[in-house]
């Protein structure tokens, strides 16, 4: 585990890896599938953040995961970029499960504001 007060270069290319595969944001209008990216960001604790919306006026919610944890329940060769598809794909548009949700400390991290994002954790 990363115990320093940087987040480790594996949590910013997942973050990487996941802002291109849902970016760039559906067109203005359309009634797409794909979720909206509101922002990315990294926690005190090294917790990848990542907040969206699922239609442009619905809610902001988030997803917050350990990436060094969430590695472990996968092939250990899953590159950054195979995690990201697990999360996008699976996590955030198809999730099986409402995850532990919990109100975290995390919004303005990631919007700059606080923004009462309901955060599913996957792994601490």
């Amino acid at each position: 585990m990363n115990h320093s007060p940087w987040p480790s270069l594996e949590v910013h290319a997942f973050l990487t890896a996941i802002t291109g595969l849902l970016q760039p944001p559906p067109p203005p209008g359309s009634h797409g599938d794909k979720v909206i990216l509101m922002g990315t960001g990294v926690s005190e604790d090294g917790h990848a953040l990542i907040a969206y919306r699922e239609r442009p006026d619905g809610p902001v919610v988030g997803v917050a995961l350990n990436v060094e944890s969430f590695r472990l329940l996968f092939d250990p060769k899953t590159t950054e970029l195979g995690l990201a598809r697990i999360v996008a794909f699976d996590e955030i548009a198809d999730p099986s499960g409402p995850g532990s949700i919990r109100n975290g400390t995390w919004d303005a991290t990631i919007l700059g504001r606080d923004a009462d994002i309901g955060w599913r954790v996957l792994t601490e």
